[in-house]
């Protein structure tokens, strides 16, 4: 049998060094598109194949690696292996390393699965390089036009994703034929690190998921006058930045008295970004984070009548656009039983936990029995370069992982 922690820290380590930053000093960048997913998405395919599965990229780039059962009804598992800027080496990676050590548990005992296996590995997870994330399971699901690539925009230069993705070697029409692939699934499982600190804290192993917070991101475009900073007078000025701090100030007082539901605002760019010149426009983000969609949709209703208050007392122009919305979702309680079950028979220490982070399982659940697997992310940090999560959690979850997959599949019954 092969050693499962070296596996899973070998090629873990493997794709971290796919990035445009230092994985060691800086974290990993791994965004969509980009050389480094290109080169990222051949080492899973041959990863993929030197493990027995046969392996093809879909039209949004995600790479999926088959084991042909006596059926053609099909378990799907996976992640992601996009990344934020400077993220970690472990989120969305771990689960696709997971899926297919497990797969390779599979194969050691020499059966044939009565379901067909897939692993995924999924491109645009994230939303951090455009104004939508969830790439390749929204087109899975609900789908996508290539006239909707159109108008998901890279953050910063507005381009389509469209062109972006021809430039990359990817049609937009191919995305369109992945609508409706989801429905062929019989169930997806995802593993992922937690990106929080309960599982550590508990001294547990394991998290089996609940649910998935909901998201919806905003961009807000502020709209001012540009104009010489030692010239013009402080109440003849129309300052961009000064109206976005308001509102940015209101969003996290506002924020911390709503239970339940949290707001950031991680990303601001300024025009013209002078020393000297007072600032024309403010664009920044706003993520919110709720179970509870409606309380989530009367916050933001209370930040847009504050935002468009500010920005008119001021004479300023004010625009905000949708970015990406998932909402709030349940787990498939009889897989929920299934990972318990074969947790238990591990012998190993567990609890039941819910997502505030948004995952491809999210939009899946929707359209396919899902459930997701948490292992711990020490001192819960997550979105960083000091990321990091032990190999045997890992290797644990990988264990799990296989024997649902035997469970689901009819291994078991056949052993």
């Amino acid at each position: 049998m092969f050693d499962i922690e070296l596996e899973i820290t070998k090629h873990l380590q493997d794709l971290a060094s796919f990035s445009a930053t230092d994985p060691e000093t800086e974290g990993v960048t791994r965004l969509p598109f980009t050389r480094e997913a290109e080169k990222a998405a051949a080492y899973l395919k041959q990863y993929m194949e030197e493990a027995g599965l046969q392996v093809r990229i879909d039209g949004t780039g995600a790479v999926i690696g088959r084991l042909e059962g006596e059926r053609k009804e099909t378990i799907l598992t996976g992640s992601h292996y996009d990344s934020v800027t400077r993220g970690g080496k472990y989120d969305g990676t771990a689960g696709i390393v997971c899926g297919v050590t497990a797969v390779k548990l599979l194969r050691e005992r020499g059966c044939r699965p009565e379901y067909s296996i897939e692993v995924i590995a999924t491109n645009d997870e994230e939303g951090f390089r455009f104004s939508r994330g969830f790439l390749t399971s929204t087109a899975m699901c609900g789908g996508y036009t290539a006239g909707d690539l159109m108008h998901i925009t890279e953050v910063g230069t507005g381009k389509p994703l469209a062109e972006i993705m021809k430039e990359q070697g990817f049609l937009p029409e191919m995305v369109e034929a992945e609508k409706g692939t989801a429905g062929r699934y019989k169930s997806f499982i995802e593993v992922h690190v937690e990106q929080g600190p309960v599982l550590e804290s508990e001294g547990m192993s394991l998290g089996i998921v609940t649910g998935i917070a909901g998201i919806h991101r905003y961009f807000f475009q502020v709209t001012g006058v540009a104009n010489h900073a030692g010239s013009t007078p402080m109440d003849h000025r129309v300052d961009a930045l000064y109206i976005a701090s308001r509102i940015v100030q209101y969003i996290y007082e506002e924020t911390s008295s709503w239970q339940g539901v949290v707001a950031t605002v991680g990303h601001m760019e300024l025009t013209p970004n002078a020393m000297n010149v007072i600032p024309g426009e403010a664009k920044f983000t706003l993520d919110m984070r709720s179970a509870d969609e409606q309380k989530m949709l009367k916050l933001y209703d209370k930040i847009r009548k504050f935002a468009e208050e500010a920005a008119g007392q001021a004479g300023a122009g004010l625009t905000i656009t949708p970015g990406t919305r998932a909402d709030a979702v349940f787990m498939d309680q009889k897989l929920q039983m299934s990972l318990e079950h074969v947790i238990q028979e591990e012998g190993f220490a567990y609890r039941y936990v819910e997502s505030g982070a948004g995952h491809d399982s999210q939009v899946f659940a929707g359209f396919v029995p899902t459930a997701m697997l948490f292992v711990p992310s020490i001192g819960g940090i997550s979105h960083n370069k000091k990321e990091y999560t032990e190999s045997s959690d890992l290797a644990r979850a990988a264990r799990v992982l296989a024997g649902v997959l035997a469970r689901e599949t009819g291994e078991e019954k056949a052993k």
